[in-house]
């Protein structure tokens, strides 16, 4: 079978970014900013792409290793990191490029919803997730109620907290409420999980692609970790990944294992049934369990006393509404003007990563209900946290430029000055990340 449209990355940097000058590459690909460029260049590829089979696709991205330079400064990894098979580059670091949203719009306005299944169930085109049983299911079903059911458990009684507001979300963006559960694998419902790879939050969103679905990371705040808009996020990530791969499976394994290594498992296995590629080992480990772990949590979670679970034990939900607050005003002051405890509110903002407003804006801040005319009628006379400035730090007009593997703190160290003073004067962005070949102004 011949799939049309398919996301071939290395012929999308070589084919559409021809007119970029490759020391730019990286930059003008990567910059979640300039997502016009990247998203014509995944039109195109995705264009070119319909018309060659797996050979071609193979052949066509050995030119993009000829390129040591380029490879190394959009990957930062070694030109290894990716070989001159499909398989190699499919599985390569490329695979952290995602679109931004609008490019959604354009991919439906042609045909790749023609590379949907023709065989859509009827469950599928109603927008509901398949719900079955098979062998890798069961395994999953008999872990959480065995081996980790203690740790099951307190994710179900977590679960209570945001069903209800978080299933309302789903449906009104249009996707199953059922992936609520894809909630409980990705993180238990805690808001402040982090993955070694800096996942954050209860959907585990990654900064660029958060960055692509409107959630705000500032010193102030980390919208990753607010159930509420990170569930709006993800909804709207996996509804483009359903509409691309027409089929909810699909769409979860994207989510989980990202859209090049789901799209060159299909490709290499020559089917779009998530079964079969497990079956071939297409995927990786943690996406073949993926699918079943979901299904499984999904099934216990919505009978729980059948599999052993006290379903008086699940918290009630978090019933709150939002209100809007000045800048620069505490968490605690404001808990203490509505007559709530820190800690109900901090739960309610787990957003606010120092437990204050953003400064110099209006934010929403969610109360309980029936706490929000208390606010209202306080909020003016609420303190407002003055920021000690910070001493004003000069570049001494010396620069230096990062090699691989350098930290800021070596770089600091060896001019003998500090992180601080070294991230202030070059204005980096939190998480502060750098890169090769990068110019740093020294400090003063």
């Amino acid at each position: 079978m011949r799939f049309r449209r398919f996301l071939i990355l290395g012929s999308l940097l070589l084919v559409s970014c021809a007119g970029i000058k490759h020391n730019d590459n990286a930059q003008n690909l990567l910059n979640p900013k300039n997502h016009e460029v990247r998203d014509r260049a995944f039109l195109d590829v995705l264009e070119m792409s319909g018309e060659h089979k797996e050979e071609d696709v193979a052949s066509a991205t050995e030119a993009v290793s000829d390129d040591e330079e380029v490879l190394e400064e959009i990957t930062d990894e070694p030109k290894r990191a990716v070989g001159k098979r499909f398989n190699s580059f499919a599985y390569s670091p490329f695979r952290r490029f995602t679109p931004s949203p609008d490019i959604e719009k354009e991919i439906l306005a042609e045909d790749l919803d023609r590379a949907a299944p023709k065989e859509l169930s009827k469950k599928d085109r109603q927008h509901v997730v398949p719900n079955e049983i098979n062998e890798a299911v069961q395994k999953w079903i008999d872990i959480f109620t065995d081996k980790e059911q203690d740790l099951f458990a307190r994710y179900l009684k977590r679960s209570g907290r945001y069903e209800k507001d978080v299933k309302e979300i789903l449906k009104e963006e249009g996707v199953p409420d059922e992936l609520f559960y894809l909630m409980m694998i990705e993180s238990g419902f805690t808001t402040k999980a982090r993955s070694r790879a800096g996942a954050t939050g209860p959907w585990q969103f990654m900064r660029g692609t958060a960055r692509n679905y409107k959630l705000r990371m500032t010193r102030y705040l980390d919208e990753r970790r607010d159930p509420w808009k990170s569930t709006r996020a993800a909804a709207r990530y996996l509804r483009g990944l359903y509409k691309a791969f027409g089929s909810w499976y699909l769409a979860m394994a994207s989510y989980n294992a990202g859209e090049m290594r789901t799209l060159g498992a299909i490709l290499r296995a020559d089917s779009r049934d998530f079964w079969e590629l497990a079956a071939q080992n297409r995927l990786p480990k943690e996406t073949m369990n993926y699918i079943p772990k979901f299904l499984a949590a999904m099934i216990i979670a919505k009978h729980p006393e059948k599999y052993g679970f006290d379903p008086s034990e699940i918290e009630p939900p978090l019933n709150s509404v939002l209100v809007k607050v000045p800048g620069g005003r505490r968490l605690r002051d404001i808990a203490k003007a509505i007559n709530v405890s820190h800690d109900d509110l901090e739960l309610l903002n787990p957003g606010l990563l120092r437990g204050i407003t953003p400064p110099n804006e209006e934010y929403e801040i969610r109360v309980p209900s029936g706490s929000s005319d208390l606010l209202v009628a306080s909020v003016n006379s609420l303190p407002k946290v003055r920021e000690p400035k910070e001493k004003e730090i000069f570049s001494s007009g010396n620069t230096h430029k990062v090699r691989r593997g350098e930290s800021l703190w070596q770089i600091a160290k060896r001019y003998g000055v500090s992180v601080k003073e070294l991230v202030q004067v070059n204005r980096l962005p939190y998480p502060y990340k750098i890169y090769p070949n990068q110019r740093l102004q020294i400090p003063g």
